[in-house]
């Protein structure tokens, strides 16, 4: 009777129930418990340990980055959809960096939970970001050409490689800049 005497009057005029369902929706008993600061540390390390590329390790530093700047002290488990939604949904960014910030997260929380550090990710409860990304285009067979015109007038041809092999290889940007020579066999 006590604690419902004390809950009573910290509720003041607010009904004892909404108190009650947002425990009810919200507590996640942790089994351990850490602060978002601390579990980014660890995060961060064993993706690092697990030689994750340098430009996802810089990625999830950014995106998961903001959670730490908002919520730094906070624990794992205390974090809430709500939090979220202010550090996925920011108006000045693009509906794709907005997506990316999601996923981040939830690569974050998805570690997380499996070591225990929260029950579920709450990232569930946010639905993925509505993206509209353009469809490749295809260059033409003149604009092909003078891509490679160019390439090859360009400081003797040293970009020519590289046009080269993402033009007829189909190589991607990030692939075609972690290219050296010892990677390719031209008799192959």
């Amino acid at each position: 009777i006590k604690d419902a005497e004390m809950s009573a009057e910290l509720m003041g005029n607010r009904p004892t129930l909404v108190a009650v369902r947002f425990f009810l929706e919200n507590y996640r008993d942790p089994v351990n418990k850490i602060t978002v600061q601390d579990a980014y540390d660890k995060f961060i390390a064993q993706k690092e340990l697990n030689n994750l590329r340098a430009d996802s390790i810089r990625n999830l530093k950014v995106r998961v980055g903001f959670l730490k700047k908002d919520h730094a002290s906070k624990l794992v488990s205390d974090i809430l959809p709500d939090h979220l939604k202010d550090i996925v949904f920011k108006s000045d960014r693009s509906a794709v960096t907005n997506d990316n910030v999601r996923r981040a997260l939830s690569s974050f929380f998805t570690w997380a939970t499996e070591h225990k550090y929260c029950a579920a990710n709450p990232l569930l409860a946010i639905k993925p970001v509505k993206t509209e990304r353009d469809e490749p285009e295809t260059l033409t067979i003149a604009q092909a050409r003078n891509l490679i015109e160019q390439a090859v007038a360009y400081k003797d041809g040293v970009t020519l490689p590289y046009f080269a092999l993402g033009l007829f290889a189909g190589i991607r940007p990030t692939e075609l800049a972690r290219i050296t020579w010892d990677n390719i066999d031209l008799e192959a």
